[in-house]
């Protein structure tokens, strides 16, 4: 009977070293793994939004200066073809004003605000892309 004692006590010792080791490993390799994981994850979900939603202020910028460009060819041509009936200088002027193509013009506000809503879908679809 003591040999079986021996035996069971060797076993027991052998069990609890193989629970300890399993423990530790999960403690001291799989956690910070997975941590790791997780957080590379979170990085690189952040980097993407903020990618996208740069992507959306340039797409944003790029249209504003284009429709700048378009609106003071408009306001040019309407200038010419007024002139071009009869009218004077100043009178064509004030009807259609000074033509600003710059990227930052003043666009007409149904033309602003169809770009804003564009902008703020844009960055509403990648807070939902990468949340």
């Amino acid at each position: 009977m003591t040999i079986t004692k021996n035996y069971m006590n060797k076993l027991i010792a052998i069990s609890l070293l193989i629970i300890a080791l399993s423990v530790g490993y999960y403690f001291v390799m799989y956690l910070p793994q997975k941590d790791q994981s997780v957080q590379t994850a979170k990085t690189q979900q952040a980097t993407m939004q903020r990618a996208c939603l740069a992507d959306a202020g340039t797409n944003y910028m790029a249209t504003w200066a284009a429709d700048c460009k378009a609106n003071a060819q408009r306001i040019t041509t309407g200038y010419q073809n007024c002139v071009n009936t009869g009218l004077g200088s100043a009178e064509c002027l004030s009807i259609w004003n000074t033509p600003d193509s710059s990227a930052s013009c003043s666009l007409p506000a149904t033309t602003a605000d169809s770009l804003n809503n564009s902008l703020q879908n844009d960055k509403e679809d990648c807070y939902k892309q990468y949340p």
